[in-house]
Order: C-alpha cells, then sequence, then structure tokens
C-alpha cells in the first residue's frame, strides 16, 4: 500500500493500518463511552452522502494532532491522523482476524486527536455502506458542523 496525503473515507482503503485488528475492534468499540462528550453523526439523522461529505471535511480541513504526547499539549492541524485502523467485521458484529478467510465486511477509519470517523464496507467491491463521525465540542463549533 502506499503513504498518502489525505486520509479521506473514499481513499483510506489504499492506506496501511497502524495498528493491528484486535486494537482497531477496541478503538472503535471504547471511543463513543471513552469520548463522551464528542458529537456523534450517524445514520440515524444522515444519509450516506452527507456522512461521507462530513468526514471528508474533517479529514482534510479539521483534523488536529497533539504536538507532544503531554496531555495539555497544544494540537495543530494535520491532514495525516495519529492512527488508522482496519479489522473484518462478521454477520454479528465481532471482529475477525482478516488473514484468515471468512465472509464479513471490512471496518476502517481514521483517529485525531480531536475526533474520528470509521466506516463499513464491502470486503470485496469497497463499497461504503455505513460512516460514523465523531467530534469534540470546540472542532463542531468552530469549523460550524452541523
Amino acid at each position: 500500500m502506499s503513504e498518502a496525503l489525505l486520509h479521506t473515507p473514499e481513499l483510506l482503503f489504499s492506506i496501511d493500518s497502524t495498528i493491528d485488528e484486535e486494537s482497531s475492534y477496541n478503538l472503535v468499540s471504547l471511543y463513543r463511552s471513552t469520548f463522551i462528550l464528542n458529537h456523534n453523526y450517524d445514520s440515524k439523522s444522515y444519509t450516506l452522502e452527507q456522512l461521507l461529505y462530513l468526514s471528508t471535511q474533517f479529514a482534510v480541513f479539521s483534523g488536529r494532532v497533539k504536538i507532544a504526547s503531554k496531555q495539555d499539549s497544544s494540537t495543530i492541524a494535520s491532514k495525516v491522523p495519529l492512527e488508522v485502523f482496519r479489522y473484518k467485521m462478521l454477520d454479528d458484529g465481532s471482529w475477525y482476524y482478516a488473514k484468515n478467510h471468512k465472509p464479513g465486511y471490512i471496518v476502517e477509519g481514521a483517529l485525531w486527536t480531536n475526533g474520528m470517523y470509521y466506516l463499513v464496507r464491502t470486503e470485496d467491491t469497497k463499497q461504503i455502506l455505513e460512516i460514523t463521525l465523531s467530534l469534540d465540542q470546540y472542532t463542531k463549533d468552530i469549523h460550524g458542523y452541523p
């Protein structure tokens, strides 16, 4: 795979994951409960096209990363996320070690200091079926997200 400058939903399949499948699954499953103050955009309130647009806008214009690892460190704008994650999801929602074959879906996404998005796509066609975007309140307000 390649080193990409833009980590948008439609290009993410071509970018290597930076963490393994189990860590990727844990990141997605624990994110909402860990960042309960974040604003979440999902298919309950938005169409797939709207979510794709909002996630792309976040990845290109709003993503931020910390300058240093200290908790109170300043952040800078970055098109490159802290982590890119990916795992295979089975029909029951559990993760599966992707190198073995079993029918399923691919869950992948990107994490910045101020938010993340993840999507579910078909394994064979790469068609995006669902996207969830999560932003901190400051990013939502300063960049005018709905």
